[in-house]
């Protein structure tokens, strides 16, 4: 799987000092949530964002794949363990529609939404939930890269500034 990231991408950081960023009304029947490593979602939030990022298929059928070759077990373990934390936002039926994962050194990686619920708030409410779990568990720190402008505006929105550029 490519993540389309390149060279001369933005690197953001959000330190201790910026106030957690204040969560934004989400569409109606979408609730946004940390998913531990025994949840039905866990599944479906990989496929979400697996999907945001290009791959083929179904949240349903991708969870399956996802599930089958071990990469559930794996994120499940990582969770278990305290090394990474996922939110998901679901639907009115459950189904996941984006995602967001941070690790235990604060990077905020892998954010995604399904195209056709972008631009509905779900990209920020995911990562706000995130870095609000991970600061509850005492990260202070975080950063990210940027990949499209629209990427960079939505972390500015939650506090982050842009540092450097990677490369």
């Amino acid at each position: 799987m490519t993540f389309g990231y390149e060279a001369d991408l933005p690197q953001m950081f959000l330190d201790a000092r910026t106030p957690p960023a204040e969560p934004r009304a989400l569409p109606r029947g979408v609730s946004v949530r940390i998913v531990g490593a025994g949840d039905r979602g866990l599944a479906s939030v990989l496929a979400a964002v697996r999907i945001a990022y290009g791959d083929a298929g179904t949240v349903a059928s991708l969870a399956g794949e996802l599930t089958a070759d071990g990469t559930v077990a794996e994120t499940a373990e990582s969770i278990r363990y305290g090394r990474r934390i996922v939110a998901g936002a679901f639907g009115a039926g459950g189904e996941a529609l984006a995602g967001a994962h941070c690790g235990v050194d604060g990077e905020v990686h892998t954010v995604g939404t399904l195209s056709r619920v972008r631009r509905a708030g779900l990209a920020y409410e995911v990562t706000r939930v995130v870095i609000g779990e991970a600061r509850g568990r005492g990260q202070r720190d975080f950063r990210l890269t940027a990949e499209t402008p629209a990427a960079e505006r939505l972390y500015a929105a939650l506090g982050f500034r842009a540092a450097s550029v990677a490369g």
